[in-house]
Protein backbone atom coordinates (compact mmCIF):
# COMPACT_ATOMS: atom_id res chain seq x y z
CA UNK A 1 0.00 0.00 0.00
CA UNK A 2 1.49 3.30 -1.09
CA UNK A 3 1.76 6.08 1.49
CA UNK A 4 -0.05 9.37 0.96
CA UNK A 5 3.24 11.09 0.14
CA UNK A 6 3.53 8.98 -3.01
CA UNK A 7 -0.06 9.73 -4.06
CA UNK A 8 0.42 13.51 -3.84
CA UNK A 9 2.52 14.02 -6.96
CA UNK A 10 2.96 17.76 -7.18
CA UNK A 11 1.25 17.64 -10.57
CA UNK A 12 -2.44 17.43 -9.61
CA UNK A 13 -5.27 17.08 -12.11
CA UNK A 14 -7.63 19.20 -10.03
CA UNK A 15 -6.87 22.68 -11.44
CA UNK A 16 -7.67 21.50 -14.96
CA UNK A 17 -10.75 19.55 -13.85
CA UNK A 18 -12.00 22.50 -11.81
CA UNK A 19 -11.78 24.73 -14.89
CA UNK A 20 -13.64 22.11 -16.92
CA UNK A 21 -16.38 22.00 -14.30
CA UNK A 22 -16.73 25.79 -14.41
CA UNK A 23 -17.07 25.68 -18.21
CA UNK A 24 -19.37 22.63 -18.27
CA UNK A 25 -22.42 22.52 -20.52
CA UNK A 26 -24.45 20.77 -17.81
CA UNK A 27 -25.07 22.27 -14.39
CA UNK A 28 -22.52 20.99 -11.84
CA UNK A 29 -22.16 21.78 -8.16
CA UNK A 30 -19.00 20.89 -6.26
CA UNK A 31 -19.66 19.48 -2.78
CA UNK A 32 -16.94 20.75 -0.41
CA UNK A 33 -14.93 18.50 1.89
CA UNK A 34 -12.17 18.81 4.46
CA UNK A 35 -8.63 18.25 3.23
CA UNK A 36 -8.15 15.42 5.74
CA UNK A 37 -11.21 13.63 4.36
CA UNK A 38 -9.87 13.97 0.83
CA UNK A 39 -6.52 12.54 1.85
CA UNK A 40 -8.31 9.66 3.55
CA UNK A 41 -10.22 8.91 0.34
CA UNK A 42 -7.08 9.15 -1.79
CA UNK A 43 -5.24 6.71 0.48
CA UNK A 44 -8.15 4.25 0.45
CA UNK A 45 -8.40 4.31 -3.35
CA UNK A 46 -4.63 4.15 -3.87
CA UNK A 47 -4.73 6.45 -6.87
CA UNK A 48 -2.66 9.59 -7.36
CA UNK A 49 -3.89 13.16 -7.47
CA UNK A 50 -2.73 13.25 -11.09
CA UNK A 51 -5.75 11.10 -12.07
CA UNK A 52 -9.30 12.39 -12.49
CA UNK A 53 -10.56 9.96 -9.85
CA UNK A 54 -7.87 11.12 -7.45
CA UNK A 55 -8.72 14.75 -8.15
CA UNK A 56 -12.39 14.24 -7.32
CA UNK A 57 -11.63 12.12 -4.24
CA UNK A 58 -9.05 14.51 -2.81
CA UNK A 59 -10.73 17.84 -3.51
CA UNK A 60 -14.47 17.28 -3.35
CA UNK A 61 -17.20 15.64 -1.37
CA UNK A 62 -18.65 14.76 -4.77
CA UNK A 63 -20.26 16.46 -7.75
CA UNK A 64 -23.98 17.06 -8.19
CA UNK A 65 -24.72 17.06 -11.91
CA UNK A 66 -27.82 18.31 -13.74
CA UNK A 67 -29.78 19.59 -10.72
CA UNK A 68 -28.62 16.69 -8.61
CA UNK A 69 -29.80 14.00 -11.03
CA UNK A 70 -26.35 12.37 -11.01
CA UNK A 71 -24.23 12.20 -7.85
CA UNK A 72 -20.53 11.64 -8.47
CA UNK A 73 -19.01 10.28 -5.26
CA UNK A 74 -16.08 11.97 -3.56
CA UNK A 75 -14.54 12.16 -0.09
CA UNK A 76 -16.56 11.94 3.13
CA UNK A 77 -18.46 15.16 3.76
CA UNK A 78 -21.69 16.49 5.21
CA UNK A 79 -23.51 15.65 1.96
CA UNK A 80 -24.10 11.98 2.85
CA UNK A 81 -22.87 9.36 0.40
CA UNK A 82 -19.19 9.06 -0.51
CA UNK A 83 -16.66 6.72 -2.09
CA UNK A 84 -15.51 5.08 1.13
CA UNK A 85 -19.03 3.80 1.81
CA UNK A 86 -18.68 1.60 -1.28
CA UNK A 87 -15.30 0.14 -0.32
CA UNK A 88 -14.44 -2.86 1.86
CA UNK A 89 -16.54 -3.84 4.88
CA UNK A 90 -18.60 -0.63 4.72
CA UNK A 91 -19.94 -1.49 1.26
CA UNK A 92 -23.63 -2.44 1.05
CA UNK A 93 -24.58 -6.02 0.24
CA UNK A 94 -23.78 -7.36 -2.22
CA UNK A 95 -20.33 -5.82 -1.87
CA UNK A 96 -18.77 -4.28 -4.94
CA UNK A 97 -15.91 -6.73 -5.42
CA UNK A 98 -14.23 -6.51 -8.80
CA UNK A 99 -15.60 -3.05 -9.51
CA UNK A 100 -15.87 0.36 -7.86
CA UNK A 101 -19.12 2.33 -7.67
CA UNK A 102 -18.24 5.96 -8.46
CA UNK A 103 -21.65 7.59 -9.05
CA UNK A 104 -25.37 6.97 -9.04
CA UNK A 105 -28.51 8.75 -10.15
CA UNK A 106 -31.93 9.70 -8.84
CA UNK A 107 -33.73 6.71 -10.39
CA UNK A 108 -31.36 4.11 -8.95
CA UNK A 109 -28.86 3.70 -11.76
CA UNK A 110 -25.24 3.06 -10.77
CA UNK A 111 -21.97 3.93 -12.46
CA UNK A 112 -18.94 1.76 -11.69
CA UNK A 113 -15.41 1.18 -12.92
CA UNK A 114 -14.82 -2.38 -14.01
CA UNK A 115 -12.09 -4.22 -12.16
CA UNK A 116 -12.80 -7.56 -13.82
CA UNK A 117 -16.28 -8.41 -12.57
CA UNK A 118 -18.45 -6.66 -15.17
CA UNK A 119 -17.07 -8.16 -18.38
CA UNK A 120 -15.91 -4.80 -19.68
CA UNK A 121 -12.44 -3.53 -20.40
CA UNK A 122 -10.15 -2.87 -17.40
CA UNK A 123 -11.16 0.42 -15.84
CA UNK A 124 -14.12 0.89 -18.20
CA UNK A 125 -17.08 2.80 -16.81
CA UNK A 126 -20.27 0.74 -16.78
CA UNK A 127 -23.87 1.64 -15.98
CA UNK A 128 -26.33 -0.56 -14.10
CA UNK A 129 -29.54 0.59 -15.75
CA UNK A 130 -32.78 0.54 -13.70
CA UNK A 131 -34.87 -0.21 -16.79
CA UNK A 132 -32.86 -3.30 -17.78
CA UNK A 133 -31.17 -4.39 -14.51
CA UNK A 134 -28.05 -5.06 -16.59
CA UNK A 135 -24.57 -3.59 -16.52
CA UNK A 136 -23.83 -1.76 -19.77
CA UNK A 137 -20.31 -0.78 -20.84
CA UNK A 138 -20.04 2.91 -21.71
CA UNK A 139 -16.76 2.72 -23.62
CA UNK A 140 -15.12 5.33 -21.37
CA UNK A 141 -12.59 5.43 -18.57
CA UNK A 142 -13.29 7.55 -15.48
CA UNK A 143 -12.02 10.80 -17.03
CA UNK A 144 -14.23 10.23 -20.08
CA UNK A 145 -17.20 9.49 -17.84
CA UNK A 146 -16.72 12.78 -16.00
CA UNK A 147 -16.38 14.68 -19.28
CA UNK A 148 -19.62 13.11 -20.53
CA UNK A 149 -21.42 14.03 -17.32
CA UNK A 150 -20.19 17.61 -17.62
CA UNK A 151 -20.90 18.11 -21.32
CA UNK A 152 -22.82 15.15 -22.73
CA UNK A 153 -26.44 14.77 -23.77
CA UNK A 154 -27.85 13.62 -20.46
CA UNK A 155 -31.38 14.34 -21.64
CA UNK A 156 -30.98 11.87 -24.47
CA UNK A 157 -29.35 9.24 -22.27
CA UNK A 158 -32.17 9.47 -19.72
CA UNK A 159 -34.97 10.07 -22.20
CA UNK A 160 -37.02 7.05 -21.05
CA UNK A 161 -36.24 7.55 -17.35
CA UNK A 162 -37.36 11.15 -16.91
CA UNK A 163 -40.77 12.74 -16.59
CA UNK A 164 -42.14 16.26 -16.70
CA UNK A 165 -41.05 18.03 -13.51
CA UNK A 166 -38.22 15.64 -12.63
CA UNK A 167 -36.08 18.63 -11.64
CA UNK A 168 -38.38 19.50 -8.75
CA UNK A 169 -38.09 15.97 -7.37
CA UNK A 170 -34.38 15.35 -7.84
CA UNK A 171 -32.96 18.60 -6.45
CA UNK A 172 -34.23 18.21 -2.83
CA UNK A 173 -32.97 14.63 -2.42
CA UNK A 174 -29.93 13.90 -0.27
CA UNK A 175 -26.97 12.35 -2.06
CA UNK A 176 -27.61 9.05 -0.28
CA UNK A 177 -31.22 8.86 -1.48
CA UNK A 178 -32.92 7.83 -4.71
CA UNK A 179 -36.48 7.56 -5.94
CA UNK A 180 -38.12 4.15 -5.75
CA UNK A 181 -40.48 3.85 -8.72
CA UNK A 182 -43.62 1.70 -8.61
CA UNK A 183 -44.14 -0.09 -10.93
CA UNK A 184 -40.38 -0.35 -11.59
CA UNK A 185 -39.07 0.78 -15.00
CA UNK A 186 -37.81 -2.70 -15.95
CA UNK A 187 -41.40 -3.99 -16.10
CA UNK A 188 -43.80 -3.52 -19.00
CA UNK A 189 -46.16 -1.61 -16.70
CA UNK A 190 -43.37 0.69 -15.55
CA UNK A 191 -41.99 1.75 -18.92
CA UNK A 192 -43.85 5.06 -18.72
CA UNK A 193 -42.12 6.49 -15.66
CA UNK A 194 -44.40 9.53 -15.66
CA UNK A 195 -47.19 7.27 -14.39
CA UNK A 196 -45.13 5.63 -11.65
CA UNK A 197 -45.44 6.52 -8.00
CA UNK A 198 -42.15 7.78 -6.59
CA UNK A 199 -40.83 7.90 -3.04
CA UNK A 200 -37.43 8.73 -1.61
CA UNK A 201 -35.51 5.79 -0.12
CA UNK A 202 -31.84 5.22 0.84
CA UNK A 203 -29.65 4.53 -2.19
CA UNK A 204 -28.28 1.44 -0.46
CA UNK A 205 -31.81 0.05 -0.32
CA UNK A 206 -32.09 0.49 -4.08
CA UNK A 207 -28.69 -1.22 -4.53
CA UNK A 208 -29.69 -4.29 -2.52
CA UNK A 209 -33.14 -4.48 -4.10
CA UNK A 210 -31.69 -4.26 -7.62
CA UNK A 211 -29.29 -7.13 -6.98
CA UNK A 212 -31.99 -9.24 -5.32
CA UNK A 213 -34.09 -8.79 -8.46
CA UNK A 214 -31.12 -9.63 -10.70
CA UNK A 215 -30.59 -12.90 -8.82
CA UNK A 216 -34.27 -13.79 -8.99
CA UNK A 217 -34.51 -13.09 -12.70
CA UNK A 218 -31.30 -15.01 -13.40
CA UNK A 219 -32.88 -18.00 -11.69
CA UNK A 220 -36.05 -17.94 -13.77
Amino acid sequence: MRPLSELLTGDPAWPILRDEIRAARNEVRIVPCERSAGEQALSALQVTDRSALGAVALNTGGLLVDRGWIRVLGAPSDSGDHLLLWLGPAAPAPRSEGFLVVAHDVVGGFFALDGGALEGQPGEACYLAPNTLQWEGLGKQYSGLIDWMLNGDLGGFYETLRWSGWELESAPLASDQALHLTPPPWTVEGRDVSKASRRAVPIREIWSLTHDLRRQLDGV
